[in-house]
């Protein structure tokens, strides 16, 4: 048998910012050690900013940790929530705007790391002229509102209730169970994924995805401010 290489890496830095990136690129690594990734689908950035313009869009990341799962023998769970910053463009937004929404990041979501309650209902809130569309899967309205207030000021913004709904009725959610279900692909027993699963997703990563750049500008954790791609 080949003998297993390990790669180890040695950082060094200097300086407190410099020191607070590398203690968060270890907390991530150990946030997502033991992950299955898995396959992505996906359209290549090129092809589809050829064919959509957009405003500036958040992204934020979460993850289940390992001291949080319910059952050790199923993946861990994870959670996404976007919004648009509808007053700015790809040529209005500044250097300073993005400094400023990754301070925000920081206070809000990083320190100390947020923690959504996933669960079977899904609660959506549509306002449009300010960028958002959330669809977040919680237990109950209570926790719909705590995270979706958390989103809002990022911006500054106040709920307005109105745009709340839950989208998916009551007694159709028996159709979400916590067990895998497996069907017969190719000849063999696949396990299927589970659907909307309950579980606490933490916080460790966001994104600022701007049309006209083909990577995403970092937000947390590896964000210095003033240096941007």
């Amino acid at each position: 048998m080949a003998e297993k290489k390990v790669t180890k890496v040695s950082l060094f830095a200097l300086g407190q910012q410099m020191n607070e990136n590398i203690a968060q690129i270890v907390a991530i690594s150990q946030l997502l050690k033991g992950k299955d990734i898995g396959s992505v689908y996906g359209t290549p950035v090129s092809s589809y900013q050829e064919t959509v313009v957009f405003a500036p869009q958040v992204q934020l990341l979460f993850l289940e940790k390992k001291d949080d799962q319910l059952d050790k023998d199923k993946p861990l769970i994870d959670g996404s929530i976007t919004f648009r910053l509808m007053n700015k463009t790809n040529e209005t937004i500044t250097a300073t705007d993005v400094d400023l929404l990754a301070q925000k990041v920081e206070s809000k979501f990083a320190k100390p790391p947020f923690v959504w309650n996933k669960g079977k209902k899904c609660y959506t809130y549509f306002d449009k002229k300010k960028g958002y569309q959330l669809k977040i899967n919680v237990p109950n309205e209570v926790e719909a509102k705590r995270v979706i207030e958390q989103v809002l000021d990022l911006q500054g913004h106040s709920p307005e209730w109105e745009f709340l709904n839950l989208n998916q009725a009551v007694q159709e959610l028996q159709k979400y169970d916590e067990t895998p279900r497996s069907k017969i692909i190719l000849g063999k027993p696949r396990k299927q994924i589970r659907r909307r699963p309950i579980g606490k997703v933490t916080f460790y990563r966001a994104e600022l995805h701007i049309h006209g750049l083909d990577q995403p500008v970092v937000l947390h954790p590896l964000y210095i401010p003033g240096v941007l791609p």
